[in-house]
């Protein structure tokens, strides 16, 4: 999800692991929830050391 920069589909993993038998992978998407623009954000937009790359 981060290399190709899939953000959008952020919602839609955190629904699934938030059905998860696993408390730890559901505590984990939940807690997502408390800055979820920062990281939709964080995993859509290019790092600055993928940009510093490309040029």
């Amino acid at each position: 999800m981060m290399k190709i920069l899939d953000g959008h589909l952020l919602p839609r993993r955190m629904k699934a692991a938030e059905g998860s038998e696993l408390p730890p992978l559901r505590d984990f998407a939940r807690n997502l929830t408390k800055d979820l623009d920062a990281v939709t954000a964080g995993l859509t937009m290019p790092s600055p050391a993928a940009r510093s790359k490309d040029t």
